[in-house]
């Protein structure tokens, strides 16, 4: 195309000879366009704006519509870290190789890229070129500072955001940590009290073991004469009233004040109001009557009740206060009683004392005596509260096993009460759960740590 004596070059001539070739390739893929009624799938700038390794693996994907091997990736990088070839250079390599020209990917511009590298290379005129290239080249230098330094900005920027975040997240930890300190400190209190409960709960043991101790060499002791037969039966009589002075103790210490207990209790009464038509003729029973709070709270509402315990000096205590109470065993009272001929049985903190057997004794002689639309209530300690079913639970030693709600629910069904509910009552207070990250085990032991510390089942025949 071009004839060059080495020893005289017309320069205005071959550079006006340049410029008009490469116009006329810069046109090319306009032409092509009209003819094909198509256009090119790339240009040059699709390619350079990606950097480095990710240029390369595009670069590949696009024009050779594969992946870059390992030994190409790193020859061409080496090119191009070193600064002996650009990307340009790069893409024309690719494109004008076998497997590019095979291939035939449109790229706009590529010729004219392939016309002024292959020029370059040429002694003496590649420096033309080259000088040609130059206004192209600088251009492309601060198009390329400004984009670096517009990135570097917005990366600034996304710094001190993230930088923000920071710190506003270690105020929120600052905030839940105190929270959290705060909870720890009444958590500790809440140990203090349940320790000095457990070493009142031992004083009481120890005074139990002690008593029982002694009635039981009192026992062998009158059993080995027989002339003290007699004496023997009625001492074996006697020997479940030795605890009702400690009971009594024991209920004023821990069970709380007779206004908590008749607050409380003061609960039901719509319950009992619902089902009693004539109130001075239907007859209430509740199964352990203690120190006779609800009999009294029943009275006051104007309901005829009647009450049965088996400690002597609680029954003592409630029938001073003219209250109808009688000395026995709850289940030989309700056996002793006519079918359908009561309308409510309650029992409050009973049912927790009851070896199992006795307990379906307690739900089928509830049954026989109750008539029909009759109403039962027994409440019990709820274990569902953590601190209830691991600790405060036995703080009576007289307890058997704690009932989860579900189970005494359908004990109840199963004896034939319908209508059966559960009540949770008393809870500690409302639960503070925390905010914070998996904080989710935490907070399912808040909640189980503040739940009901009772709850009844109510049911009707």
């Amino acid at each position: 195309m071009f004839e060059i004596d080495s020893q005289k070059i017309d320069k205005t001539l071959l550079m006006d000879r340049i410029e008009g070739v490469v116009k006329d390739l810069d046109d090319l893929p306009s032409k092509l366009k009209s003819k094909r009624g198509g256009r090119a799938i790339y240009t040059i700038d699709d390619f350079t704006k990606y950097h480095d390794v990710e240029f390369l693996e595009n670069l590949y994907k696009r024009v050779l519509l594969r992946e870059i091997e390992s030994e190409a990736l790193e020859d061409k990088l080496n090119l191009l870290r070193s600064g002996r070839r650009t990307k340009t250079d790069i893409i024309v390599m690719v494109r004008y190789s076998r497997e590019g020209r095979d291939k035939g990917v449109q790229i706009s511009g590529i010729k004219s890229r392939f016309i002024f590298s292959t020029l370059s290379r040429i002694p003496i005129l590649g420096l033309f070129v080259k000088l040609l290239m130059l206004p192209r080249f600088m251009e492309r230098v601060n198009r390329f500072e400004a984009n670096y330094f517009f990135n570097l900005n917005n990366q600034n920027s996304k710094i001190e955001h993230i930088q923000d975040s920071i710190r506003v997240l270690d105020s929120k930890m600052n905030t839940i940590q105190n929270s959290l300190n705060g909870k720890i400190y009444k958590i500790r209190d809440r140990v203090d009290n349940l320790e000095f409960s457990i070493v009142e709960l031992r004083r009481f043991r120890g005074q139990l073991t002690e008593i029982e101790n002694s009635l039981s060499n009192l026992v062998k002791s009158i059993e080995s004469n027989d002339n003290n037969f007699k004496m023997l039966e009625e001492i074996k009589r006697e020997q479940n009233h030795y605890l009702d002075d400690l009971y009594i103790s024991f209920e004023d210490r821990f069970r709380g004040s007779r206004e908590d207990i008749k607050e409380r209790q003061s609960y039901y009464l719509p319950m009992v109001e619902s089902v009693i038509k004539v109130k001075e003729q239907e007859l209430i029973i509740d199964i352990g009557s203690g120190r006779g709070e609800w009999l009294e709270l029943l009275r006051e509402s104007g309901f005829r009740a009647e009450g049965v315990d088996l400690n002597r000096l609680m029954v003592q205590e409630s029938k001073a206060l003219n209250l109808d109470v009688m000395e026995q065993d709850g289940i030989e009272f309700l056996k002793s009683l006519d079918e359908s001929s009561v309308s409510v049985i309650t029992g409050f903190h009973i049912v927790e004392h009851l070896p199992f057997k006795v307990l379906i004794e307690l739900f089928d002689e509830s049954y026989r005596v109750l008539r029909d639309g009759g109403l039962i209530i027994f409440e019990t300690p709820n274990p569902e509260n953590i601190v209830v079913g691991s600790c405060s639970f036995y703080t009576d030693p007289t307890h058997k096993n704690p009932i989860p709600p579900v189970t005494l629910e359908f004990l109840a069904q199963n004896r034939g009460f319908r209508d059966v509910k559960v009540h949770r009552l008393h809870p500690i207070k409302e639960p503070l759960f925390v905010d914070i990250p998996n904080g989710e085990d935490l907070n399912n032991l808040i909640s189980a740590s503040t739940k009901a510390q009772d709850y009844s089942i109510v049911g009707y025949k």
